[in-house]
């Protein structure tokens, strides 16, 4: 699933045109980490993923401001 993210990004990075390789592998690089984490909660890769890739933030805002953003994670009440 790692793979998934790391391809997920990089072509979000391409549809968005952001030429910036530090910032691409940062973002992979936090994203990794938050699957991990939910990973460990939900111990499902699938629900892991699409959580994961649901945290990364208004894509325009990170384009402007050059860094990685990411909403909280949630915690589900069950």
């Amino acid at each position: 699933m790692k793979e998934n993210i790391k391809i997920h990004v990089i072509e979000l990075f391409k549809r968005h045109q952001i030429n910036n390789p530090s910032l691409e592998k940062e973002m992979i690089s936090a994203l990794e980490e938050k699957y991990e984490s939910i990973l460990k909660e939900t111990d499902n890769e699938v629900i892991s993923f699409n959580k994961t890739i649901s945290l990364i933030g208004d894509i325009e805002l990170i384009k402007s401001e050059n860094r990685v953003i990411l909403k909280e994670q949630k915690k589900e009440l069950l």
